[in-house]
């Protein structure tokens, strides 16, 4: 619908042009006829449009005299035109009521029924998407959950990938599978291309020196990175004569700091990995469906959870303390005693160290083939640098326990 009387004027337009083809020569009765017929059209579709375009008095009325000029030079008239061309001034008050009637005009609602109206629209729309939307509750945020609080369904579907690896190696090595899991599960969370920011990488998240050590070629391989990963703590278990939590201490924080305070040295991250592994181990050995490093469940506690509370800070306490002349006899590893030769030392003889004697052609390499001590450790303690000259004879420090 055209809502613009400017638009009305230009179709006024079309009466000069049909006009303006009579020009020159003269006009017969046929062509005067048709020319009639196209203006009582044209007057009818303009009646029409005043009518939808908002006229009340259906009279049309001069244009605005904001109409640009260039229109206005368009449909001038020139005093030469032929008589059958109107001019829009002649327009001007013409009672267009002859050509066409008006439709009756419809009864408006009152403003007060029309607001009940949306009113009542508004209501049915809310009613029928009130149980859609206003009576489901917002989503929930998803708790994150890590890997070592998942439950033993969930666990065993990580690992399903590469259980064909973790079997082999538990066979090889002797090492129990649920152990292994529960290892690459405080390491990794069986992601293959882990990497720590000290430089461990793979599943078992091996140090570079300790893949090197074990034969590995790619520590991003699986099978590579869990067989060697079985052989370390194959070789931590002998160490420390099948003690689970020792081995696990050693494989977080070295053997060497294991030596040096005679069990689980007190690091707060070394703790808390030994006990995230015991929990995904008693986890996967119980078949709970909810992880034992799950705080959500079991918050009700008994009797005896306090009373093994109360004994792992008994523990916890004395593993703190400095360690005896007996506890330091006693956690020196059993290769050693027959390998290197015992010396008491320091301030009132507190200090127990273990010296290895080089043989004739051996080097750091063959001290630490036999006493399981790594290259790095081993200059650590003896102050060794790459201009160090050994030779046969020479006592290596390679184990030393402060009581």
């Amino acid at each position: 619908m055209v809502k613009d009387k400017h638009c009305l004027l230009r179709a006024m337009m079309i009466l000069p042009v049909v006009g303006a083809l009579n020009v020159g020569h003269a006009a017969s009765d046929s062509e005067k006829k048709v020319v009639d017929d196209i203006s009582q059209d044209l007057l009818k579709v303009v009646a029409l449009l005043d009518q939808t375009g908002g006229a009340k008095s259906g009279i049309l009325k001069a244009p605005a005299a904001q109409a640009p000029s260039s229109n206005i030079k368009q449909v001038a008239f020139r005093a030469t035109e032929p008589r059958n061309t109107i001019n829009l001034k002649e327009l001007e008050g013409l009672d267009l009521s002859a050509f066409s009637t008006k439709p009756k005009a419809e009864p408006q609602p009152s403003k007060s029924k029309a607001v009940s109206t949306k009113k009542t629209a508004s209501t049915d729309i809310s009613k029928r998407v009130y149980h859609q939307v206003m009576s489901t509750p917002p989503p929930r945020k998803r708790r994150y959950r890590p890997c070592y609080q998942y439950g033993y369904q969930e666990l065993q579907n990580r690992s399903r990938r590469y259980q064909q690896s973790i079997t082999e190696a538990s066979r090889l090595h002797g090492v129990n599978e649920n152990l292994i899991k529960s290892v690459i599960t405080a390491e990794s969370c069986f992601k293959v291309r882990a990497r720590s920011h000290k430089g461990a990488r793979g599943l078992m998240q091996l140090m570079p020196a300790t893949a090197r050590r074990f034969g590995v070629r790619n520590s991003y391989n699986s099978h590579q990175n869990i067989r060697a990963g079985a052989r370390y703590l194959r070789w931590l278990l002998d160490r420390y004569q099948g003690n689970v939590r020792f081995a696990l201490a050693g494989y977080n924080a070295g053997e060497g700091k294991v030596d040096r305070y005679g069990g689980i040295p007190p690091y707060k991250e070394t703790r808390e990995y030994v006990r995230r592994v015991m929990g995904v181990y008693r986890t996967l050995h119980n078949k709970y469906e909810h992880s034992f490093n799950d705080t959500r469940h079991g918050t009700t506690k008994t009797r005896e959870d306090y009373r093994r509370i109360w004994l792992q800070q008994q523990r916890l306490k004395q593993n703190n303390r400095p360690l005896s002349e007996r506890r330091c006899l006693k956690a020196v590893p059993r290769h050693l005693k027959s390998l290197t030769n015992l010396k008491r030392s320091g301030r009132g003889g507190r200090i127990w160290r273990r010296y290895y004697s080089l043989q004739a052609h051996e080097n750091l390499s063959h001290v630490m083939n036999k006493t399981g001590v790594h290259i790095n450790t081993i200059k650590r303690m003896n102050h060794l640098t790459s201009q160090s000259k050994l030779g046969a004879g020479h006592k290596l420090l390679v184990w030393e326990c402060r009581a």
